[in-house]
Parts: C-alpha cells; sequence; structure tokens
C-alpha cells in the first residue's frame, strides 16, 4: 500500500505523518512525502524537505517528491503517478477561523481528488480507528460500503452508517429503506450498524451523532448526485467541522 503525506513543514504535517504511521504496518507499506516548492525558493526548500524528515522521530524510511505549481493539483497529480492509495495531510488553522477551517488547498481537493483522502486535524492524538461514522443518504449503497469497508477491516472496525432522515418522511418509507439496508450489509462485513438520526438538517444532524457516539473517524463518500455533495462546500464544512476533532475520510465516485 502506498500513503502519500503532503507536507509544508508545519506542526500540522508532522501530525499527519504520525497519524499515517500508527494508522498502516509500517513494514508493508511505502510512505511517501511530497512537498509542494516555490519556483523561486526550490532549493531552499528542498534543504528545509530534508530537515523537517531529520527532525521526524521515527526509523521508518520515506520517499520523498518534490515539486513546483499549484498545491491541490499537484497533490491530485501525484497522487495519481505514484499510484497512491491514499492521501494523508494536516488540516490547518482554528476551528473557529472562517479562513483556515480546512485550508485553500484541502477545500480544493476535496471533492476533486480521485484518491480517497484523510483530512487529520490540528493537534489531534493518533488512535487507531474502532467506531467509524460514515454519514450517506443511502443512494448508492452498495458501492459506497466497498471503500469504507476495505478501510475498516484493516483495523477491525465498527462501521456505524449514519442516515438523516427528514422529519417529515414518512415512517413506512423510512422502514422500507431500513429493510433494503439489512439485507445489504447482512454478507457484506459483520461489524455495521445503522441508524437513523432525524432532524432538519445534514450538517447539525452529523455533528449532534458524533458528539453522542464519540468515534474515532467520520467518514463520507461524494459522488454527483449525492445529497452530501454540498457538504463540501467551504462555508458547510466549516459547520461540520465546528466542533469536530475528528480525522475525515473522504472517498468520491470516479468519473
Amino acid at each position: 500500500m502506498k500513503i502519500l503525506l503532503p507536507v509544508d513543514f508545519s506542526s500540522n504535517s508532522r501530525v499527519a505523518v504520525y497519524y499515517s504511521l500508527d494508522l498502516f504496518p509500517q513494514e508493508n507499506n511505502t510512505f511517501i512525502l511530497f512537498h509542494c516548492a516555490k519556483p523561486e525558493t526550490i532549493e531552499a526548500e528542498k534543504k528545509q524537505f530534508g530537515e523537517f524528515i531529520s527532525t521526524l522521530e521515527t526509523a521508518q524510511p520515506f520517499e520523498t517528491l518534490t515539486a513546483t505549481g499549484i498545491t491541490a493539483e499537484e497533490i491530485k497529480r501525484c497522487a495519481l503517478e505514484t499510484h497512491a492509495d491514499i492521501v494523508v495531510l494536516g488540516r490547518h488553522g482554528k476551528l473557529n477561523n472562517p479562513d483556515n477551517v480546512f485550508g485553500k488547498t484541502i477545500s480544493a481537493l476535496m471533492g476533486n481528488i480521485e484518491t480517497p483522502l484523510i483530512v487529520v486535524p490540528e493537534k489531534h492524538r493518533s488512535t487507531v480507528p474502532k467506531k467509524i461514522i460514515y454519514a450517506s443518504d443511502l443512494t448508492n449503497i452498495n458501492e459506497e460500503l466497498k471503500g469504507i469497508i476495505r478501510f475498516a477491516k484493516r483495523f477491525d472496525a465498527l462501521i456505524h452508517i449514519l442516515h438523516i432522515v427528514p422529519e417529515e418522511m414518512e415512517g413506512e418509507t423510512f422502514d422500507e429503506e431500513q429493510r433494503d439496508l439489512q439485507m445489504v450489509t447482512r454478507n457484506l462485513y459483520p461489524k455495521i450498524k445503522f441508524t437513523p438520526f432525524t432532524g432538519n438538517g445534514i450538517i447539525e444532524g452529523i455533528d449532534e451523532f458524533v458528539k453522542c457516539e464519540n468515534p474515532d473517524l467520520l467518514s463520507f463518500y461524494k459522488h454527483p448526485g449525492n445529497l452530501l455533495q454540498t457538504l463540501w462546500d467551504m462555508a458547510l464544512a466549516e459547520k461540520v467541522s465546528m466542533h469536530n476533532h475528528l480525522p475525515v475520510l473522504l472517498f468520491r465516485k470516479e468519473e
């Protein structure tokens, strides 16, 4: 497995690197550190890159790559060219600062990168995920579950599917959805739990549910037509993250 780790030499990058090392068995995987430099300072930044690696408290070897250009576009390109299985990067800024909740790079990547993406919040303490909240509108649940199950199996983690149910939805309609979901998941993975959560807003419902359940990871699957795709608008992403200390795992449907 190849893990791509974009870094900018900040403490947030360090948190994301350590999170990845804790998450994946180091002897079986390849860790690629990637830095996007400014053309006019690339030599100085390459030196800084080496200094950053030397301060990491691990004996794990890393592959390294450097590029110039627009950071989000270069990360996406690098993920494709290296055949990375996942991209892990740190989230900058204070949660109450609307300019820094995800940062411009992460905002640009969300929904636009084909590779699964984990965003690790500032000062997060590394925790191997044992409970994953998976927020879904159930539109394409068969396909959606494949990616999240592959990920969860690595850690023998519980997948807790969260479906925000509008208060006006008829009970009979929801009961049918629940029966269908149980049939779909019964033979796919034994550790799947399904919870309907009634509310008027997706953002508010997810935020409240996360507070109640205290999971280790929050996951979404973005694809055209998904009701959750609006979540990745910068302003809405800020709202769902305001009280969220969790890493976020984002899958995206290939076009």
